[in-house]
């Protein structure tokens, strides 16, 4: 899932402005594979377990001095922007901060924040994705 220019990021309350883009990827940590007598194609395939992890970058316009921090934990709140009111979107996910950059360029600086999504059920997905009318 991709989000380009999201209207609003929240994380544990905290508004993140300047937001300009979020990546949720997910990756197999465990992959079962079995093959047949019958030839080299894999006949069976399951991921049994997975981790969900999310990184935004923030374009920074004026002196920041206070940033989450690795271990930090609480949900991040989500609004893609949307042309209209109807079929707004809202996406939920509990999550932890794995780690927070910083660089400066001459083009000005940006922070990238690393998060992994946590289910407080093994079984739910982390990320929940709602109408946000």
């Amino acid at each position: 899932m991709i989000i380009l220019r999201p209207n609003r990021v929240t994380f544990a309350g905290a508004e993140w402005a300047g937001v300009e883009r979020l990546s949720i990827d997910r990756v197999g940590t465990r992959v079962v594979k079995a093959w047949a007598d019958d030839g080299p194609h894999a006949v069976f395939v399951d991921v049994p377990e997975q981790l969900i992890r999310v990184r935004l970058t923030q374009t920074i316009d004026q002196t920041v001095l206070t940033s989450p921090r690795p271990g930090d934990r609480g949900q991040l709140r989500v609004e893609p922007a949307a042309g209209a009111d109807e079929g707004r979107k809202l996406v939920r996910i509990e999550s932890v901060v794995e780690s927070v950059t910083c660089e400066i360029t001459d083009r000005g600086a940006r922070r990238v924040i690393a998060l992994i999504a946590v289910s407080d059920q093994g079984d739910e997905d982390p990320v929940v994705v709602t109408d946000a009318s």
